[in-house]
């Protein structure tokens, strides 16, 4: 999207296609990112300060084989990716937490685990990052670092490869490496901030910017900006 927000193009999955578009669609993606969940897609995307690497992450576990691997897997992907070639050159697995860390969503009422997801990236240096991970009312920020030994095997990037990432998460079987998740903020300790958390930038190693999804504003909400500051430099 150029700076006027008009689409100059459109990335989709191999082995698909978009009719009648008035700008180029390039199917170069891994087929597999066509098995996202309904409207669970890549909902966050940071790049380093170069701009030569993207992390890209889908909101929740695929839809693969099916839905119900999608309902029970506790596991998200996340996409390392070559700025310049959109190529995918390492796939991560990052941990979801189970709904009772999610208090007052919990105290709203039963939490499933597929209402879980990740909401946004943000990059802090190296190959290290922001994940904000988030219910309706309560948003937990981790930070994360991708080593190596945390990288897939490229077979799971083929649609064909069985059991499932989400198969194998689901069951309470996954035997492959995870990103280690270390936590910095959790607004069930700041009840003050509104629901539905989905943005944030950084903007010092003590300062970060949180704004929340409106939503339209079909139900009244309307966006806030969050400033929180942290005693220590945890940004860096």
């Amino acid at each position: 999207v150029d700076p006027e927000g008009r689409i100059v193009e459109r990335v989709i999955p191999q082995g698909l296609s978009i009719e009648g578009a008035h700008y180029p669609v390039r199917p170069i993606l891994p087929a597999i990112a066509a098995r996202r969940h309904i409207n669970r897609g890549f909902e966050a995307l940071a790049s380093t300060d170069d701009g030569q690497w993207l992390l890209a992450a889908f909101q929740s576990p695929l839809a693969h084989p099916d839905v119900a691997a999608h309902a029970g897997a506790r596991h998200i992907r996340l996409w390392w990716i070559e700025a310049s070639t959109l190529r995918v050159a390492g796939q991560f697995l990052y941990p979801l937490d189970p709904p009772l860390c999610f208090r007052r969503d919990q105290r709203q009422g039963d939490l499933e685990p597929s209402d879980i997801k990740v909401g946004e990236l943000a990059w802090l240096t190296g190959r290290s990052f922001l994940v904000l991970e988030r219910a309706s009312l309560s948003t937990r920020i981790y930070r994360i670092s991708l080593g190596d030994e945390h990288r897939l095997p490229e077979a799971h990037l083929d649609p064909a490869t069985r059991p499932t990432i989400e198969e194998l998460s689901a069951a309470g079987a996954l035997d492959l490496p995870v990103v280690d998740k270390r936590l910095i903020f959790d607004s069930d300790q700041a009840e003050e901030i509104p629901a539905d958390l989905e943005g944030m930038a950084i903007l010092s190693p003590t300062e970060l910017l949180l704004v929340n999804d409106n939503d339209f504003g079909v139900e009244g909400a309307e966006t806030q900006f969050w400033k929180v500051v942290f005693a220590d430099p945890v940004l860096v």
